[in-house]
């Protein structure tokens, strides 16, 4: 039986009709990219073509679609008009389980039903990663991220769900060791067009700072617009330099309440590669759409491709 979805009804709606207007508008709100997807519009073989075929990876918030579904639809947007992925890795934040583990379950939405990939599961149980479905089924990180997959590929996709745990540096080099051997295995990536192997992107389901007396963290009362926006420009910096244990020891310093620090950490040291450019896409705030910095948390939308 494929996992029921925890989140419809609360960070997306329930209804299948409301979810693709709701999908659409974050696409085209003044905080998204504005435009859709070209492959939604245009679905030519020559369209097919000259999608670029270097995106590897990404990071993407995963707070509830009206506040952070633009944010998010930058990212799928760049997945959309990149060369479809043979197979799309998600790593999620374990906001109630504390190790790290992967579900060999398919994920219903209200969408449909998203396909798992048994055999990347194989690899990864065999590489000594955990499975444990059940750790899945209460976690909304991994989930919010399907129903925009669902969306540009119609539903045409497969994907492993991992959720990232706890840990120091070593812990996190480890995993990552893991999931870059699996991938090697499974033979995902393309360096280049003339390539046969499989190809792969991997998704990271993070926010950023977490602000306010509900999130236990204030760290300052006054200028908080521009002291937040400082504080997660200074974290993306060590994003774009590849430099997880400097990453960590930031958050660590600062306090900053990056919940899925650790899977950003792991996407960073599993894709690791001094050609790689990773881009910013956008960066905004939920207060920013409230109007209130007495309580924000941070979205930003990143995508990692080969030189």
């Amino acid at each position: 039986m494929p996992r029921e979805p925890c989140a419809a009804g609360q960070f997306y709606p329930a209804d299948p009709e409301k979810l693709k207007e709701l999908i659409k508008k974050c696409f085209l709100d003044k905080f998204g990219p504005g435009k859709m997807p070209n492959n939604s519009q245009d679905k030519s073989s020559q369209n097919k073509k000259n999608r670029k075929n270097k995106m590897i990876g990404a990071v993407v918030p995963h707070a509830g679609y009206i506040f952070s579904g633009p944010c998010a639809a930058h990212s799928y947007k760049a997945i959309a008009e990149s060369e479809k992925a043979d197979l799309y890795i998600i790593l999620g934040t374990g906001h109630s389980c504390a190790y790290t583990c992967f579900s060999g379950e398919d994920f219903d939405t209200p969408l449909g039903t998203a396909k798992n990939s048994p055999e990347f599961c194989k690899i990864l149980k065999s590489s000594g990663i955990r499975q444990d479905n059940s750790a899945h089924h209460g976690e909304h990180s991994i989930e919010v991220q399907i129903p925009f997959l669902q969306h540009i590929f119609d539903n045409k996709f497969n994907f492993v769900p991992i959720i990232i745990g706890s840990g120091g540096i070593e812990e996190i080099k480890e995993t990552a060791e893991k999931i870059n051997r699996s991938i090697k295995e499974y033979n995902l990536f393309k360096e280049n067009a003339h390539d046969t192997g499989r190809k792969i992107i991997v998704i990271c389901s993070s926010d950023f700072t977490h602000y306010g007396s509900s999130y236990g963290y204030v760290p300052f009362e006054d200028n908080i617009k521009e002291k937040l926006y400082q504080l997660d420009e200074r974290a993306i910096i060590f994003i774009k330099k590849q430099d997880a244990e400097g990453f960590l020891d930031y958050c660590e310093e600062t306090g900053a309440t990056i919940c899925g620090k650790h899977a950003i950490a792991v996407l960073i040291e599993a894709l690791k590669n001094r050609k790689n450019r990773i881009d910013l896409l956008k960066y905004y705030m939920s207060a920013d759409i409230l109007g209130d910095y007495s309580s924000a948390v941070g979205y930003g939308s990143m995508i990692i491709e080969r030189a």
